[in-house]
């Protein structure tokens, strides 16, 4: 376990092992760096069996995941997709409400994509 982090694994009742990670990213992009570190170290323990990973990463990976943010990619995007890259995990595609945040802000924000 870490401040951003709890991994784990799951038996199944047919003896079928899955490892979890549910994660809560930090705000700052430049503490989330502890984050990839500790993901690429567990996708190497993780490498023989299924892993699963959860929770709220707090960045996004494209610009078009954001409504009305700025059309780039940054610093922090390009950093999550190399973790990604890196632990060569696939992201599933979600469906539903796409945009779930609205940082209190008034208005409309259910988009479905």
């Amino acid at each position: 376990m870490t401040d951003q982090a709890i991994h784990g694994k799951a038996v199944l009742s047919n003896g079928f092992v899955v490892r979890l990670s549910f994660v809560y990213g930090l705000c700052d992009y430049r503490s989330r760096r502890d984050l990839w570190k500790d993901l690429i170290v567990h996708a190497q323990l993780a490498s023989s069996v299924p892993w699963l990973i959860l929770g709220d990463f707090n960045v996004s990976r494209f610009p078009h995941e954001h409504l009305n943010g700025p059309p780039r990619v940054s610093k922090a995007m390009s950093e999550f997709n190399e973790c990604l890259k890196s632990m060569e995990v696939d992201d599933i595609r979600s469906v539903g409400r796409f945009f779930t945040w609205s940082n209190k802000r008034v208005g409309n924000f259910a988009v479905n994509k």
